[in-house]
């Protein structure tokens, strides 16, 4: 079964790398972000009134906002008087990023030839509003191509494979805060101890995990409940316990017939200094985690959430909530020392299912490559586990630098070799 999952995540690296298909392509391309227009912000939950201590402290109050977020991400957004899509789809990718920064850089390096321009809140928002309508630039994009496009994708499941299957997705708050300092990510050096200001309360960023099911590819399943929170913890990292047809889970179908299902979720987001982390993925059987999910909520997903490294009993005794209640108090009794969120569809690795999110983003800025977070996770595990900093080099996001698709990657190739490194 793990070499199916494993050749499954190959083919989707191989679809993203080896071609593309013309109607329902693996990045956000400019037709579909004209489709979609401006991401969609949060409306129903007010970040700036949340409460952060509680997050901090109270259980119940921490996952009541968490899936008043996930109910908001996977609601279903008008695009146009007959398509839908859901919230978090219209977020911006790094392929966004691109496009609007070589705009700003081209409009600003014009008149500042010899400097490094700075970006001010105005002059993204006309970026951002050049973007929706560029498409137009293109002689081979007419106003009838365009709507033969849309029109091609007759299904709702078609429908939701336009703007593709992006793994990293940010908003809008996200998106000004990396633009206004693009040159402290393309300066900062090894030797930095801090490079990135804090980001606003609001900016937030998600990761997806999209999964292939049929013609021969499954999809895994994990159990974690109160008959088996014990020996899950006891294995060395998430192990499934087997295959199984996904059932009212979020899904997309290309054109030609490839159907994708999001197993998962993970959302980070900005309230304080250490940022909300909230994950959610596939629930076959309304684990202990799903007990408290709301009926605003129709798919079947599980949910974990922490805002602070350690772990606060206060208000597990008083949920109503008989199931979660019981598995929150096995975690907080595994996990005394630190907080626990790992999704077993995101996490792989030794350990990883033992980690909370948070203690791994403290790294920020000074890991670069994944294999520095392996051996931290097979030889060092409590240093994801509990605080071990007090500056945060780039504010817990490893968007400016880390792996092979960065920001300051993006921003590199755009800069000039006099402005870039």
């Amino acid at each position: 079964m793990r070499m199916r999952l494993q050749l499954g995540m190959l083919l989707i690296l191989l679809w993203v790398g080896c071609g593309r298909e013309p109607d329902s392509q693996t990045n956000t391309s400019l037709v579909a972000r004209h489709f979609m227009g401006s991401p969609r912000e949060f409306q129903q939950t007010n970040i700036d009134s949340l409460d952060v201590a509680r997050l901090d402290e109270d259980w119940a109050y921490r996952r009541r906002v968490s899936w008043a977020l996930w109910s908001e991400l996977l609601e279903l957004q008008a695009i146009n008087a007959t398509d839908r899509l859901y919230k978090f789809q219209t977020w911006y990718s790094f392929d966004d990023l691109q496009r609007i920064f070589s705009y700003l850089w081209r409009q600003q390096s014009e008149q500042q030839a010899d400097a490094s321009p700075s970006f001010n809140p105005e002059m993204i928002l006309q970026a951002e509003i050049w973007h929706l309508q560029s498409l137009w630039q293109y002689p081979h994009w007419t106003p009838e191509r365009y709507d033969e496009w849309v029109n091609s994708h007759s299904t709702s499941a078609e429908m939701f494979s336009l703007p593709g299957i992006e793994r990293i997705l940010f908003n809008r708050h996200y998106l000004h805060h990396i633009l206004k300092h693009y040159r402290d990510i393309v300066d900062c050096s090894s030797t930095q101890a801090h490079c990135l200001p804090q980001f606003p309360v609001g900016a937030a960023i998600i990761k997806t995990a999209w999964q292939r099911y049929g013609h021969g590819f499954e999809i895994p399943f994990f159990l974690l409940n109160n008959q088996t929170v014990k020996q899950v913890f006891a294995n060395q990292s998430w192990i499934a316990d087997g295959d199984r047809e996904p059932e009212n889970i979020i899904h997309m179908e290309t054109k030609q017939g490839s159907r994708f299902y999001l197993t998962a979720m993970h959302l980070s987001l900005k309230t304080d200094e250490h940022w909300l982390w909230s994950s959610i993925w596939w629930d076959p059987e309304r684990s202990p985690l799903a007990e408290d999910r709301p009926d605003s909520l129709a798919s079947n997903y599980q949910m974990c959430a922490v805002s602070d490294y350690k772990s606060s009993t206060a208000n597990i005794d008083g949920m109503e909530f008989p199931a979660l209640q019981t598995f929150l108090t096995s975690v907080h009794e595994r996990f005394s020392t630190s907080s626990w969120c790992s999704n077993p569809y995101i996490e792989h690795g030794t350990n990883n299912h033992k980690t909370n999110c948070i203690a791994c983003h403290q790294y920020a800025g000074d890991i670069q490559h994944s294999e520095s977070l392996v051996m931290r996770l097979t030889n060092d595990l409590d240093s994801l586990q509990q605080q071990q900093r007090s500056v945060f080099k780039t504010d817990y996001a490893y968007t400016p630098n880390f792996g092979g698709k960065n920001f300051k990657m993006i921003f590199s190739r755009t800069l000039p070799a006099k402005h870039g490194h």
